[in-house]
């Protein structure tokens, strides 16, 4: 899946919070292999919508490799946990689920994005061959947190696809009221607006110069889009310059472009400058400072829109190599 630097994720999500619910408590006990250091807990994709709102969990001291996390815990609920030292994020591990009650949790820094040793029923759950969809998965076990857990991954991830709302709605009630239950459906109903065949919506932008521009990308005179949301921050983002260049200079003289909407926060302006200037991207570039106008379906970086003539969703988050043959096939 696709994730943001560690360095940088990790500093912005120093907190999770929860919802009080007294009587359900949770406890970690964690083991490591450094002496000192600070552990917290990071939401799943890093969004900590699907959390209740109430208790925030900060960075918990390890001493002698051993800390403790502990808090109220509503329902079943997926992390990530994230170590560490000097102030410098050291350790992120894969994503597990906590329950209620004294669990051990086990972590080794140089097995990064790995799944921590803890065990409860919702980690054996998780862990074990399924070896079927999610959706018949869900219809055969409704009452599973593990499906519900991986739904929000799916929409957080890849975008709204049908496929989640009927495994959404073969979950029993009592998962589908849930806190993360709601949050879930709300976001799915947000996300439809933005799945493949729907009109991408104009956004209220700015451009390099930081003069408003209202994008209407259902004007363009080409024949495909790729809207590219990115920020300067963005490993992954940056990482794929070097062939999104490649793409457009190969399909932009029939009829391709792209549009790159950056999501920077107003005190990296000049590093978003810097990037454009560094990495000669000879497409339009627009800001959406702090993802204001595209923070409702846009969740992790990078996400990408291919749209076409007139300005409908073809594909959402194509890979490069995919896009390629896609344009080659269509305009060429």
């Amino acid at each position: 899946m696709k994730h943001l630097l560690l360095l940088t994720t990790c500093a912005l999500l120093a907190v999770s919070v929860f919802g009080q619910s007294p009587g359900r408590q949770f406890v970690l006990n964690g083991k490591i292999n450094i002496d000192t250091g600070k552990a917290y807990l990071v939401p799943v994709s890093y969004d900590s919508s699907y959390y209740p709102i109430g208790t925030v969990f900060h960075r918990t001291a390890i001493s002698k490799g051993k800390f403790v996390i502990s808090g109220p815990c509503p329902q079943p609920s997926m992390f990530m946990l994230c170590v560490e030292v000097d102030s410098l994020p050291i350790y992120i591990s894969d994503y597990f689920i906590v329950d209620t009650g004294v669990q051990d949790i086990t972590c080794n820094v140089d097995s990064v994005r790995e799944i921590p040793g803890i065990a409860n029923k919702y980690m054996d759950e998780l862990k074990s061959e399924r070896g079927e969809s999610l959706l018949n998965y869900a219809r055969a076990h409704p009452k599973s947190f593990v499906v519900l857990w991986e739904l929000i991954g799916k929409l957080i991830g890849r975008g709204y696809e049908p496929v989640l709302d009927s495994t959404y709605n073969s979950l029993a009630d009592g998962i589908r009221n849930s806190y993360a239950g709601k949050v879930l459906a709300n976001e799915m109903a947000t996300m439809r607006r933005f799945a493949v065949g729907a009109s991408f919506p104009e956004l209220a932008l700015l451009d390099t110069s930081m003069s408003n521009a209202e994008v209407d990308l259902s004007s363009r005179h080409v024949k495909y889009v790729l809207v590219d949301f990115w920020d300067s921050h963005c490993g992954p983002c940056i990482s794929a310059f070097g062939e999104l260049k490649k793409i457009y200079q190969e399909n932009e003289p029939y009829g391709f472009t792209i549009v790159a909407v950056s999501t920077d926060e107003k005190k990296y302006i000049q590093n978003w400058k810097r990037v454009i200037r560094e990495y000669q991207l000879p497409w339009p570039q627009y800001l959406d400072m702090g993802g204001q106008a595209s923070s409702l379906f846009v969740k992790l970086l990078p996400t990408t829109f291919l749209l076409d003539s007139q300005g409908k969703i073809v594909k959402r988050d194509p890979d490069l190599k995919s896009l390629s043959l896609f344009l080659k096939e269509h305009i060429h």
